[in-house]
């Protein structure tokens, strides 16, 4: 037998603590475990984060600070925002 509640049983909230429940779902997925992110990225992965191609990643791979001593590329999402943060004020500059 199912026990779960229907919505109609289900009391009224108010919006702010509909907003502090939200907030505690947010940070309890956030901790989940087995839910960590990789700490580098790849070249697809790096063009997703940032929303460009890949092709442009591989094209500004020399401005974006990146792992050293490995062949493979791999970013950092910090180094990833700094580039984009660069990138962007250079685009203003002009």
């Amino acid at each position: 037998m199912n026990s779960s509640p229907s919505p109609d049983s289900l009391p009224d909230i108010s919006p702010d603590q509909f907003e502090r429940v939200l907030a505690l779902v947010a940070a309890i997925a956030k901790s989940a475990p087995g839910k960590t992110e990789p700490k580098y990225l790849t070249v697809e992965d790096a063009a997703a984060y940032c929303r460009v191609a890949v092709q442009t990643i591989y094209n500004n791979r020399r401005y974006i600070e990146r792992m050293p001593g490995v062949r493979k590329l791999l970013f950092t999402r910090e180094a990833l925002d700094a580039w984009l943060a660069n990138r962007k004020n250079r685009r203003r500059a002009k």
